[in-house]
């Protein structure tokens, strides 16, 4: 759909730097994840896993959008009934294509929402045929049959909803974060007794086990916090470890990212302070994907 007058361009990029900053900081303002964390992710080792790209939307030769997109061979056995997963996972030594579905991604592996970054004025509605058509595009020339809107939040579903050719679906549970004020008591007392009996009774055992700190760093490396975490997921099962630790470290002596939060558990040996941060409630309903297969 033309912008004043002007039709709307997409072209990809390899990398987040090659965006200028203005354009990531307009159109990815905080709490959004910017350029600071796609470099990041560029920089983590993931290369097995994911390839990183970004569409960049112009009219007149001005930006007025960024989508961040990545392409991920999925395996069928996360979503493929557990009696198919093993077939396929046994015709998959012979024949490797069987055991995934390469599939071309708008939005992030690791981010709570997909995001088109848009300038002010400018709507999705208006620039998604344009989107759509490039992405399609570019996922034929990668020999991906599906393409997906990954974790888009509600405002935007009306449109990705009418998408031609596409259908949605749900993704991965979520999490719901349920905090009643003011403080960590009136969470317990929000609890029914047997739940605030039993989480009682953990927190109270956890305590006497191992006494924890949790601290958020901006440089872990700077605190000599970095090497190989691999061994932290190693315990994990396989089908919720589904972004796995790879190369020698997650968190390497670069300082290019500005900012990368890392929460941090230690043992102190002392009795940690601080109080509730969240509840955590697994199996909550998944955020709305748009699918396309069959390219």
């Amino acid at each position: 759909m033309p912008i004043n007058g002007q039709s709307v361009q997409v072209g990809f990029v390899a990398r987040a730097e090659e965006i200028p900053p203005a354009a990531w900081r307009e159109f990815f303002p905080p709490a959004r994840e910017g350029a600071w964390w796609y470099q990041a992710l560029e920089g983590g080792g993931l290369e097995d896993q994911f390839v990183f790209s970004y569409a960049v939307l112009t009219v007149a030769g001005r930006i007025v959008g960024l989508a961040p997109c990545f392409l991920h061979d999925v395996p069928i056995a996360l979503v493929a009934p557990r009696p198919v997963a093993l077939v396929l996972r046994g015709l998959a030594v012979l024949f490797p294509r069987l055991g995934y579905q390469r599939t071309l991604f708008v939005g992030s592996p690791c981010s709570e929402e997909g995001t088109v970054g848009l300038a002010t004025g400018v709507t999705l509605g208006q620039v998604l045929a344009e989107l759509r058509a490039a992405v399609l595009a570019r996922a034929r020339a990668l020999r991906a049959p599906m393409v997906v809107f990954k974790d888009f939040p509600e405002p935007d579903l009306p449109a990705l909803r009418g998408l031609a050719g596409f259908t949605p679906a749900l993704s991965y549970p979520g999490t719901v974060v349920d905090l009643p004020p003011p403080d960590k008591e009136a969470y317990f007392r929000s609890l029914a007794q047997t739940q605030r009996h039993n989480l009682r009774k953990k927190l109270r055992r956890s305590r006497e086990l191992l006494a924890l700190e949790t601290q958020v760093l901006a440089h872990p490396h700077r605190r000599g916090i970095g090497g190989d975490f691999r061994p932290v997921f190693a315990d994990l099962p396989t089908r919720q470890n589904q972004v796995r630790a790879s190369g020698p470290a997650i968190f390497p002596a670069n300082p290019r990212p500005a900012r990368i939060p890392l929460h941090c558990a230690a043992n102190t040996g002392r009795r940690a302070g601080g109080g509730l941060h969240a509840r955590l409630c697994p199996g909550g309903p998944g955020r709305e994907q748009i699918h396309r297969a069959g390219l």
